[in-house]
């Protein structure tokens, strides 16, 4: 009955995405707030869910791949634990997943990734704000954000449509669930 279920490619999707979803939002988190020794704790429920969305549907890698890319826009001067420069770990990232996945595939998981990364950057606007973590709203403008936010979506809709769709929709329940379960305090922004 369960593989009838999941037989479906649209079905698929979404429980791809929303698996990688929390998969992107424990790693966030862990990077965030590292200093909390329950979000390192629960690291491997990251991997676990990364996992569950490849078994479902091996593309959502694509949008883990992207997640991993913008989240190394922040400081391209930072100097990673592979001996690489954030901006050619990105770059390298980038050509695997397009040799694997292909061009289409992840350029269009790069343009959600960074409609969902700007929402966010207005959503936690005034939070960022206060802590002084790095925002393109708070660096650039809500407004001038929320217009480049447009553009990123109409192309993302442009490529993979339903991918796009698949992403927006899950993402909030991603939010409200991981919220829900969150138990050991640490930042859910």
């Amino acid at each position: 009955m369960l593989k009838e279920i999941f037989n479906n490619i649209y079905i698929n999707k979404f429980f791809a995405v929303f698996f990688l979803g929390f998969a992107i939002k424990i790693l966030d988190d862990f990077l965030d707030d590292n200093e909390n020794a329950g979000i390192r704790a629960i690291m491997p429920y990251s991997l676990l869910f990364l996992s569950v969305s490849a078994l479902l549907d091996l593309s959502s890698i694509s949008l883990f791949l992207s997640s991993y890319i913008i989240g190394m826009f922040k400081d391209f001067k930072l100097k990673l634990p592979s001996g690489f420069f954030s901006w050619g770990e990105s770059v390298f990232v980038y050509i695997l997943g397009m040799l694997f996945l292909g061009f289409k595939e992840m350029t269009a998981s790069i343009f959600i990734i960074i409609f969902i990364q700007l929402i966010d950057d207005l959503i936690d606007y005034k939070y960022d704000k206060i802590v002084g973590q790095k925002n393109y709203a708070i660096k650039y403008g809500s407004i001038e954000t929320a217009l480049i936010g447009v553009v990123f979506l109409s192309v993302a809709l442009m490529m993979d449509f339903s991918k796009t769709i698949i992403v927006i929709l899950s993402t909030p329940l991603v939010l409200l669930c991981y919220k829900r379960i969150n138990k050991t305090g640490g930042n859910t922004n």
